[in-house]
């Protein structure tokens, strides 16, 4: 059944399962025997140094002025060997930047923990720092262990929320006086309405609480319907803004006091500021009544010393309103008080007495004519040294060259 050349090819199959089988028991052995994924961890990464500021929502907020520190403690399940911490800024997304990178020598289920030191951050907004757990020797050494931590770099005197506070303050109301973790990145942390800024520099509330006064109305609806914020009864009326709200300057002064009979208060009579008021508008009373009755009677009886007009006469103005001419001179525009101008002096003026006229400079002058002219509203001819602004059918003699400059102008 088998021939020579069969017995070979089976002598040589069995010859590679042996060695497959004999590969296979060996390499566990070779990473202490307990697979290679146990081959060495990172246990833990404690954050240290005057670079942290936080950590809030996954992210570590460090200050970009000052180093950051992290103590990296590892377990190393191999034979006894030296092995590395290496620490990376991935910032540029392409090959990270090696910060720092520790070694220690040990093995056999033995921990060490290593410090490393992150460095000052070179720019503020989002970086990826990366920690790395492998062998020393050889550059393409398998990875043990990795982690990655997300951070956010901002700077002291900034303003992440822009909410009118620095950083720097409100990481120290953070550490002080039990802000959220979080102040320096919400700019209106108790959700009032009101920026955090605004509350603690013009309103002089308390940004971690809504309602600063107690009094059931939120600080940004105090602002909007004018109560005080810092006041719980801002009307002085005995009633809290949060079920009387109305501001000092519109609330209706008696109902704070009972009435009876005759209008009068507790004190059985008016204040004296109503008294005045009271007369004041008495006063005003009369003494428009006075004058209504002496301007009909004035009208209806006119001064037998007066003289009549006569019939056909033309009556002065009334003094009450401008003459005629001095109501026109208010409405013309630059345009209007030059033709008039032009009329009053039969048709044509001298460029140079129109700005004498008018007192306005002579560029302004020579602009308005040029748009004048091209309007057709005037022309201008050349006479001698200066122009001549004329109206049609009033155009002098002796002209030279017509739509040429003033020589003032």
């Amino acid at each position: 059944m088998f021939g020579p050349r069969n017995r070979d090819w089976w002598s040589i199959c069995a010859i590679l399962v042996a060695f497959l089988v004999v590969g296979v028991a060996l390499v566990p052995a070779s990473v202490g025997g307990k697979g290679e994924a146990d081959t060495g961890r990172i246990i833990s990464i404690n954050r240290t140094g005057n670079g942290v500021v936080t950590t809030t929502n996954g992210v570590t907020y460090v200050w970009q002025s000052e180093k950051y520190t992290a103590n990296v403690t590892y377990q190393i399940n191999a034979s006894e060997g030296k092995y590395s911490v290496c620490l990376y800024d991935n910032r540029t997304g392409s090959d990270p930047e090696e910060l720092d990178c520790q070694s220690t020598t040990i093995g056999n289920g033995s921990k060490a923990t290593v410090s490393l030191n992150g460095s000052n951050a070179t720019k503020t907004g989002e970086r990826t720092l990366y920690f790395r757990l492998r062998p020393t020797f050889g550059s393409n050494v398998p990875t043990f262990d990795s982690r990655s931590i997300n951070q956010t770099v901002i700077t002291k005197e900034g303003d992440l929320d822009q909410d009118g506070l620095t950083n720097e303050f409100e990481v120290s109301k953070i550490r002080t006086d039990d802000w959220p973790k979080d102040a320096f990145n919400d700019p209106d942390m108790d959700s009032d309405g009101i920026n955090d800024g605004e509350e603690i520099h013009k309103r002089k509330t308390n940004p971690i609480s809504n309602d600063t006064d107690g009094d059931g109305l939120l600080d940004g609806k105090e602002i909007l319907v004018g109560t005080n914020p810092r006041n719980a009864d801002s009307d002085g009326d005995g009633i809290d803004d949060g079920t009387d709200p109305k501001p000092m300057s519109t609330a209706d002064t008696t109902s704070s006091t009972a009435t009876t009979g005759g209008g009068q208060g507790k004190s059985g009579g008016f204040s004296g500021l109503q008294w005045f008021l009271i007369g004041l508008l008495g006063f005003a009373i009369g003494g428009g009544a006075v004058a209504f009755w002496r301007n009909n009677h004035d009208n209806d009886e006119p001064n037998a010393n007066a003289s009549t007009p006569v019939v056909g006469d033309t009556p002065p103005p009334s003094p009450t309103e401008p003459a005629e001419n001095e109501k026109e001179d208010d409405i013309l525009t630059d345009e209007g008080l030059v033709l008039k101008l032009l009329n009053e002096n039969r048709g044509r003026m001298k460029q140079v007495d129109i700005v004498d006229e008018t007192g306005w400079s002579k560029s302004k002058v020579s602009r308005l004519l040029s748009r004048m002219e091209e309007r057709g509203d005037i022309n201008r001819l050349r006479v001698g040294r200066g122009n001549i602004v004329y109206l049609d059918g009033a155009k002098p003699s002796g002209a030279r060259s017509p739509h040429e400059e003033d020589s003032y102008s």
